[in-house]
């Protein structure tokens, strides 16, 4: 009878072992995955700052009476006006703009010459202008989408993200 549970206890203890070795190396908790507390309170302090950055800009939103806009206004931050404030050694940079003042790659009136007029190659507004038409009436639904276009490039994004929109409401 003894030698029956040899095999048994045997296989119970390899068995364990594996599973320790298994969870040692695949663990989501192990130690040098984990987040140091100083990096979740860089975390903490950059998510505080942005609502701080949106609070700002909402407070100076509606102090806003005017019954027009314009872009000399407080609330129009543009890149040659950029706004700031600071609060204790950290500086938060916030703005808004007006889409109207954007070129609305959406809109049915878009031409290949207003992508040019902003600086881009013919090849990249030929490209982005057969995607606009093979999207339909969808058109562009995010900013990144404009990475699909034949050409596009980090830095031609960058340079063509703060001059359009994507805007679709009527």
């Amino acid at each position: 009878m003894k030698r029956q549970k040899r095999p048994l206890i045997t296989f119970i203890f390899w068995g364990l072992l594996f599973f320790l070795i298994f969870n040692m190396f695949f663990s989501p908790d192990k130690s040098t995955d984990s987040i140091s507390p100083e990096h979740r309170s860089f975390n903490a302090k950059g998510k505080y700052l942005a609502k701080a950055g949106i609070m700002k800009m909402v407070a100076i939103l509606a102090s806003d009476t005017n019954s027009y806009d314009s872009l000399n206004e407080d609330w129009y931050s543009g890149m040659d006006n950029p706004k700031e404030f600071s609060i204790r050694e950290n500086v938060v940079f916030f703005g808004s703009s007006d889409e109207n003042n954007r070129l609305n790659l959406n809109a049915g009136s878009l031409e290949k010459r207003h992508l040019t007029r902003l600086g881009l190659e013919e090849k990249i507004a030929e490209g982005l202008m057969r995607y606009k038409e093979k999207k339909q009436v969808e058109g562009f639904e995010f900013m990144e989408e404009l990475f699909l276009v034949d050409g596009m490039s980090q830095d031609v994004y960058s340079r063509l993200e703060d001059l359009v929109t994507i805007y679709r409401g009527g």
